[in-house]
């Protein structure tokens, strides 16, 4: 999971989602900083964004490299003290300079719980590789379909599987990794035998 973290600060512009009063507001924030247990990010306190945390303190983080790697994060985000603040200001000096050290002004948020997934789409691996992952107490569910006891294994979502992730066996076993929750052997199943994803 501190792997998602670092990539998310090396990739550093994110996609930040929020929702209050159930409409959603996305917009391109900066990773500042992350350490093992999630993700530290500033906004100004005069700033409909720094609202938005408070009223309700659940993200969704959204982000790519340029090698195609997928990382996304749900979760909840709490402030820091002012000593982060300064911290923060120190390891990133462009902020420093833009504001003339005017810490006054910011809040630091931290998402310090939730789950999330890094989605490798870049095909150096295979077609794609799929790893979920839960931090600060939060469970995670398994990624992809799954085929229930009911599968009499005729082999037609393995042969249609355009990610190979369909084993022979009695049932036959979805990969979770490399399923892309495409929906395609479930479409296909004769007898019904296999359960679409959960989500995150």
């Amino acid at each position: 999971m501190e792997k998602a973290f670092k990539m998310l600060r090396e990739i550093k512009s994110v996609v930040i989602s929020t929702a209050t009063n159930g409409v959603p507001t996305s917009r391109i924030v900066e990773i500042m900083d992350y350490d093992s247990g999630g993700v530290y990010f500033v906004t100004c306190k005069a700033k409909p964004f720094y609202r938005n945390l408070i009223i309700n303190n659940k993200i969704s983080i959204t982000a790519m490299t340029k090698d195609f790697i997928q990382v996304r994060l749900n979760g909840e985000v709490k402030k820091t003290d002012k000593i982060r603040v300064k911290d923060i200001f120190q390891k990133n000096p462009s902020l420093n300079e833009l504001f003339s050290g005017n810490t006054e002004i910011f809040s630091v948020f931290y998402l310090y719980k939730g789950n999330g997934e890094i989605f490798d789409l870049s095909g150096k691996n295979g077609k794609m590789m799929r790893e979920r992952f839960s931090f600060g107490g939060e469970s995670v569910n398994t990624s992809g379909c799954t085929i229930t006891n009911s599968c009499i294994e005729c082999g037609i979502c393995k042969k249609e599987c355009p990610f190979d992730a369909i084993s022979v066996g009695e049932p036959f076993s979805i990969d979770p990794k490399k399923c892309d929750e495409c929906g395609i052997c479930y479409s296909l199943c004769p007898v019904n035998a296999i359960e679409l994803p959960k989500g995150m």
